[in-house]
């Protein structure tokens, strides 16, 4: 046996042991959270200039459509503000935290630890092993969808979305699904494709624990009542949009809709880059699950999954901050998940997983937010050095 082996066995072991304990998710999450915060310090400073008056405009214009949805001022002022205008989630719960942006901020630190237990739940809930299950959650917390919980101070409210996206996804509860979903929906125009991967997850779920992959008895899962649930959301949510819109927003234009942002030179720096850095070692789970289902001849799954993956990174060629958009199609990487177990032993799986978590930590947090504009998340110690050479 090599020394690397030794070593996984070794460390595996230890962290299989560390695990036998009834509240093993919840230390899971704690860990995944700390470690996630040291490797990558979010720009909390900026919540500091925030309140001594140097303003952050999404949080100032989330204070103004806290008092009035549907009568916004200042509209005009800033490009950000055109595209919140029917974001209405983090108003809402601005709203319901008194207008305190550091109860809000700390809001967001609770979900994003939810999302973590979500997360862990979902990924112990396929591979039915600790061990995996820890693999995959501490892998999805040093990417951007988990590291994005908690760095983003900016009034962007992605995390929420994340959170409820992943509650769906989960729960049996028919008015939890709904809710959830019109959260979704109503925290950023493109978490409403998320829903479409969301009902993805739910017909793969059910088509590999019937194992039942023919096209009649996918049909058929489309009449269930959780994505007649789904539908009903999103056609609610588009017919009180356009009542909206034509009520109150008549005039109301995206100075960017119909430009295909990806290609402007303003992005040359974040080609191809923001691709790999959304999901890092993660896209190898996702390639790995892909060549499954095409050598086990479930050809109609994989052209679904392909589509989904299309989709995914063609809304990306739409926007500015690319990282963000490719990040709401998380769900597919539980779905590739799912796959891959199902064509694995447990021991395999584990040691996949394991080299994923590896890349997915290792990995520095680069953020392509567009414009040429690069965000890198430091190290703890690093960022303190830079606040002590500054202060200096």
């Amino acid at each position: 046996m090599s020394a690397m082996t030794q070593l996984y066995y070794r460390f595996s072991g230890n962290v299989e042991a560390a695990l036998d304990t009834p509240y093993w998710l919840i230390k899971v999450v704690l860990v995944s959270a700390g470690l996630t915060l040291f490797l990558s310090c979010p720009p909390y400073t900026l919540v500091v200039n925030h309140l001594n008056g140097h303003f952050l405009d999404a949080w100032t214009f989330i204070d103004i459509q806290s008092h009035s949805l549907l009568h916004p001022h200042g509209i005009d002022l800033d490009v950000r503000r055109e595209n919140m205008v029917f974001r209405w989630t983090l108003p809402v719960l601005y709203w319901l935290t008194g207008r305190h942006l550091l109860v809000m901020l700390g809001l967001q630190f609770l979900i994003g630890l939810g999302f973590l237990y979500l997360a862990g739940r979902m990924a112990y809930k396929i591979t039915e092993d600790k061990l995996s299950a820890t693999f995959f959650t501490v892998a999805i917390a040093h990417i951007f969808v988990g590291v994005w919980q908690f760095a983003d101070i900016h009034g962007y409210g992605d995390g929420v979305a994340y959170f409820f996206l992943l509650l769906a996804m989960l729960s049996r509860n028919y008015a939890v699904i709904a809710i959830s979903l019109l959260v979704v929906c109503f925290t950023d125009e493109r978490a409403v494709i998320s829903v479409g991967f969301a009902l993805f997850w739910w017909l793969m779920d059910s088509a590999c624990r019937k194992n039942e992959f023919g096209l009649p008895e996918m049909i058929r899962q489309l009449a269930t009542p959780r994505y007649l649930i789904a539908f009903l959301v999103l056609g609610a949510y588009f017919i009180s949009r356009y009542y909206v819109i034509n009520t109150y927003f008549s005039d109301h234009h995206y100075s960017t809709i119909g430009h295909l942002m990806y290609f402007e030179p303003s992005h040359k720096n974040g080609l191809g880059g923001s691709f790999w850095r959304s999901f890092e070692g993660l896209w190898i789970l996702a390639l790995a699950a892909m060549a499954i289902l095409w050598t086990t001849d479930r050809r109609i799954l994989f052209g679904m999954a392909f589509i989904c993956f299309l989709v995914m990174l063609g809304s990306e060629l739409l926007v500015h901050d690319m990282d963000r958009t490719l990040s709401y199609g998380f769900p597919m990487f539980f779905v590739s998940l799912l796959v891959v177990k199902q064509a694995s032993s447990t021991k395999h799986l584990r040691i996949f997983l394991f080299l994923i978590m590896i890349i997915c930590v290792s990995h520095p947090q680069l953020f392509y937010m567009g414009y040429n504009k690069i965000l890198w998340l430091e190290p703890l110690p690093l960022k303190l050095f830079h606040l002590f050479y500054e202060g200096a």
